[in-house]
């Protein structure tokens, strides 16, 4: 019976994991929030703006740290873009924030950074982003590795 409990439990460490949302409704913003304190003194306004949004970026030296700050000063997108191969891991967007569509947001980061990458393990909403970008004519996706890497054409 010991023998069978284990191989079925190297069965199921074996299977692929379902990566859940990092936080629901409420929740989420105030993640947003504790990212946001976690960096705000290292912030820099870069100038740029995500429509009604101002983008707010630093380097962390393994990767770059972005915030979409919306008119009234909140934190409504955070997002870490990782090291040399620029793997979005994580994302993270308000609920109530239903203006920024993160696709485009990507592509915004596509143009600043020549390409980003996929996370090896995906949320089912990021998933469906780079599902879209897979039959999108102004972004080129390939496979390399076990990550999908996306660049504007």
């Amino acid at each position: 019976m010991k023998l069978l409990l284990e191989n079925w439990r190297k069965y199921l460490s074996e299977q692929p994991r379902e990566i859940g949302s990092f936080a629901k409704g409420g929740q989420r913003q105030q993640e947003i929030n504790n990212y946001y304190e976690r960096w705000k003194e290292n912030l820099q306004d870069t100038g740029e703006k995500f429509g009604a949004y101002s983008i707010m970026s630093h380097d962390a030296g393994d990767g770059i740290v972005y915030f979409l700050i919306d008119p009234g000063g909140l934190p409504k997108l955070y997002l870490f873009l990782d090291g040399k191969n620029h793997t979005v891991d994580p994302v993270m967007k308000a609920e109530d924030s239903r203006d920024i569509y993160t696709s485009e947001f990507y592509k915004h980061l596509m143009k600043k950074h020549g390409f980003i990458s996929s996370g090896t393990e995906q949320s089912p909403d990021s998933r469906k982003v780079w599902d879209r970008f897979d039959s999108d004519d102004t972004v080129s996706v390939e496979l390399v590795g076990n990550q999908k890497r996306a660049s504007l054409k």
